[in-house]
């Protein structure tokens, strides 16, 4: 297995012990607003942005995640009206519990709590064929997104998305505090990764000119990957997490999904890095992306599959811009795919080939009359 990609999912349900436990003022406002019995204690699942447990009660487990006190009602039920959507069209996505009151969640201390159903275990990428049911799953989603309106969707809180524009700007935002940095060991190294990263950005801020306004827009999920979608059986039991779920380019939510995956799958990531994905792995990307078109009913466009290679170059580029509190350690992270990145940027021409796209120049959309 390679390095863990981008988000690595880490919003779904993953056992991580018990830190940063539930704390017991929280659980007892929880059991009183649901009617609870409490039968086991809360156990810590993960949660990169919001505060996720396994509960156990007299009616079996439970999920409570606790969100940041930065997401409003109005984003939260927004989001729940999606998911009921999307479950009622057949996608496996929890369903919300409510209050004795009737209402969707309860507010404790400033932030709100939600209580789901318990999808059950299950684990991430393994296998070409977990990553198959993943993207089949993943047009499963925009299918069925695509006749939402989310024009109304709040945005979320946090997106974890930058077009390459934004993030030149980000990254020259926080050159100042970045320096704050130097004196660590391994600073050297991570101004060599920045700089890689800014030349990358403007070489994608270049190419993104030629297809931004071709691309589809609907409803993506923004993280549809590691533990936000649990497999069982080379099956997508549960999709889970949608602190991201925006109105953007659908080929970013592939994009980012592929990335993951082939930092999952192929042997040796970081030699993959350095040589390059051979014809093997584009073959096997092409057959995900035929699987995604029969599942979506809306195959990807030539646009989309000629982009394809710029935007996956793009999925480690975030979190390397935005690194905080930890910056040498988040930057030395995401490190190890910059060379699959530029590898892509490089070979944009060929890998969009072989993803789909016809040779040559992409065809301008044409002038309405």
């Amino acid at each position: 297995m390679g390095a863990d990609p981008v988000g690595a999912g880490k919003g779904g349900h993953m056992m991580i012990g018990s830190a940063a436990p539930l704390p017991g003022m929280m659980v007892d406002a929880i059991a009183e607003a649901y009617g609870l019995v409490i039968t086991a204690p809360p156990s810590r699942l993960g949660g990169a942005v919001n505060r996720v447990f396994r509960v156990g009660t007299a009616g079996g487990s439970l999920i409570v995640r606790i969100h940041r006190d930065t997401v409003a009602p109005l984003r939260l039920s927004a989001v729940h009206r999606v998911q009921d959507y999307l479950r009622e069209g057949g996608l496996p996505v929890p369903c919300v519990l409510t209050t004795r009151d009737g209402a969707l969640w309860v507010e404790v201390d400033g932030q709100l709590v939600e209580v789901l159903a318990d999808m059950g275990a299950g684990h991430e990428v393994d296998s070409w064929d977990d990553a198959a049911a993943v993207l089949t799953e993943l047009g499963r989603f925009h299918g069925t997104a695509r006749t939402i309106d989310g024009g109304r969707l709040p945005s979320p809180v946090n997106p974890c998305y930058a077009t390459p524009n934004e993030a030149l700007r980000l990254l020259a935002g926080g050159k100042g505090t970045f320096r704050t940095y130097a004196g660590e060991p391994g600073f050297s190294e991570v101004e060599a990764v920045r700089a890689v990263a800014e030349e990358l950005l403007h070489r994608l801020r270049v190419a993104r000119r030629t297809y931004a306004d071709m691309l589809p827009r609907t409803l993506i999920h923004g993280d549809f990957v590691g533990y936000n979608v649990l497999l069982a059986d080379e099956r997508v039991t549960a999709i889970l997490d949608f602190d991201r779920l925006a109105v953007r380019e659908r080929i970013w939510d592939v994009a980012y999904t592929l990335m993951y995956v082939l930092s999952r799958l192929v042997d040796e990531w970081r030699a993959a890095s350095r040589n390059g994905l051979g014809e093997g792995e584009l073959a096997a990307v092409a057959t995900l992306l035929a699987g995604y078109d029969t599942a979506s009913g809306w195959p990807l466009t030539e646009a989309e599959r000629r982009a394809l290679p710029f935007e996956m170059a793009r999925t480690p580029l975030y979190p390397i811009v935005t690194a905080g509190t930890d910056a040498v350690g988040e930057t030395l992270r995401f490190a190890p795919h910059l060379p699959v990145a530029r590898w892509l940027v490089d070979h944009a021409e060929d890998a969009a080939v072989a993803f789909g796209a016809p040779s040559g120049e992409l065809r301008p959309r044409p002038a309405i009359a």
